[in-house]
């Protein structure tokens, strides 16, 4: 149970109600763990309501609040970068993409979000080198690609032209198939 907290589980209602958790019910560790899954499901709640409000900082310290609980999910952690980086924080947004990706989320987006935290930077090197990965884990958004302020830096490049023509490639068979 306790992984499974750590992987981001927080449904505080459901785990003292599972009959299968029935042996863990009267332990310390136990309630201490539900009071955990209580506190990330708030958390958790208070980020993406922060977000969906445009409000970046406050958004950005709820996801790292609630990725402190539950440190290995992936999810919080993408989405602590997403907000970092609409909140300016470059440093923080390429650390949390890097720990996401290590985690397991999914690697084309990491990639293409790095891309945008060093494009942002003036890395322009650091950056194809992200967009070019992240054409090869999979990341297919072609109308993100082309349309990404963060990436407006490289549109004057002759290799952004190439990445948006790797990037479409697959969907153009796709329709021809």
């Amino acid at each position: 149970l306790a992984r499974a907290v750590a992987l981001g589980y927080a449904d505080s209602d459901h785990a003292p109600e599972d009959d299968d958790l029935e042996s863990l019910r009267g332990s310390a560790d136990f309630r201490e763990l539900v009071t955990r899954m209580g506190d990330l499901e708030d958390m958790w709640g208070s980020a993406e309501k922060a977000m969906s409000e445009g409000s970046w900082a406050d958004a950005a310290r709820g996801f790292a609040t609630a990725a402190s609980l539950a440190p290995e999910c992936a999810e919080l952690q993408h989405m602590l970068g997403y907000c970092s980086i609409m909140n300016g924080d470059l440093d923080a947004a390429g650390r949390a993409f890097e720990a996401a990706m290590g985690m397991g989320f999914d690697e084309g987006t990491c990639r293409y979000n790095l891309a945008c935290v060093a494009a942002k930077r003036g890395e322009t090197e650091r950056a194809f080198e992200m967009l070019a990965g992240s054409a090869e884990a999979g990341f297919a958004d072609h109308e993100l690609l082309r349309e990404d302020p963060d990436l407006e830096s490289l549109h004057g490049d002759s290799r952004f032209a190439e990445v948006v023509r790797t990037v479409t490639a697959p969907m153009k068979l796709r329709r021809e198939l």
